[in-house]
């Protein structure tokens, strides 16, 4: 059992191992994001084929998620000395069975939310660049959702496994959810720097939920589907407004006419009250399908 002075070291060490991996995979994520940008820019001005086109953007989309992921794999291995089923990235025997029902979950909940805007007048469907414009918009939508889905996987391996499982063992449950919901919540600053206070509230709440699922479940199969879940209906399927600006990536675009307290404005439901229900409602699903709160 280790005495008072050793139990502070190793909290101590656990803290600076999280802050040294989130900070070179944020440094490292940044350069490859816009790297994946400036490709992608150029990509979609070439003279190449449209399935070309839509193959090099999908394939770029994945690079921020691929150095981030081997910066944390450096971290767990070398740093940390932990193996990969030790942070949640491990197979476990239903894995898909719960991966599709955390992301049916949230992804029912986000639907139900927007459908709900728009039969109050406040959402409003226009016609989506891939139907005006298809050479662009057919690869800004493979774009979109590749970055959808290694987008929500990154945030969970890096946050929710790495940082989570860390810092669980070194200062208990409690203070690792809180800790990683908080910067979970602050680092969308670094991509959208007048987000509201309200979207920054929700996704604090959010890492809660998904730091909780992780938990409970032993793995990050939960955690990813409930991530990718809450994000592609947003993003890929109605379009809706992102850090302030159109969306032009999804089968559809939405215009948001109605409070911005409560639908989020430009900001996308998470900015919301709509998104605070949202929550409520894969919390009480989760529940209801036996994941305790």
């Amino acid at each position: 059992m280790l005495d008072r002075g050793d139990a502070l070291n190793v909290q101590i060490n656990a803290w600076l191992t999280v802050a040294a991996c989130l900070g070179a995979a944020w440094l490292i994520g940044d350069r490859a994001y816009k790297l994946c940008r400036s490709i992608t820019y150029r990509t979609m001005d070439s003279p190449d084929g449209l399935a070309r086109r839509c193959l090099t953007v999908s394939a770029v989309a994945c690079l921020p998620l691929i150095v981030t992921c081997a910066v944390t794999c450096v971290f767990c291995w070398y740093v940390a000395h932990r193996s990969l089923a030790s942070i949640g990235l491990i197979l476990i025997p239903d894995y898909s069975a719960q991966f599709g029902l955390f992301a049916a979950t949230a992804l029912s909940a986000a639907t139900l939310c927007v459908v709900v805007g728009y039969l109050l007048g406040w959402i409003r469907a226009m016609p989506s660049r891939m139907r005006t414009d298809p050479s662009r918009g057919i690869p800004a939508f493979c774009s979109g959702l590749t970055y959808t889905f290694a987008g929500s996987i990154l945030e969970e391996v890096v946050l929710r496994g790495f940082a989570l499982s860390i810092l669980c063992d070194a200062s208990g449950p409690v203070a690792a959810l809180l800790v990683t919901s908080g910067v979970f919540s602050i680092s969308h600053l670094l991509s959208c720097k007048k987000l509201p206070p309200l979207y920054l509230a929700n996704a604090f709440l959010f890492g809660v939920v998904a730091g909780y699922c992780r938990l409970a479940t032993g793995a990050l199969w939960a955690p990813i589907g409930l991530h990718i879940g809450w994000n592609l209906p947003t993003t890929s399927v109605f379009g809706l407004p992102m850090c302030g600006s159109p969306n032009h990536r999804g089968l559809m675009e939405c215009e948001v006419r109605g409070p911005s307290l409560v639908t989020g404005g430009a900001y996308s439901p998470s900015g919301g009250a709509l998104g605070s229900l949202e929550l409520g409602a894969v919390a009480l699903a989760l529940a209801v399908l036996g994941v305790p709160f």
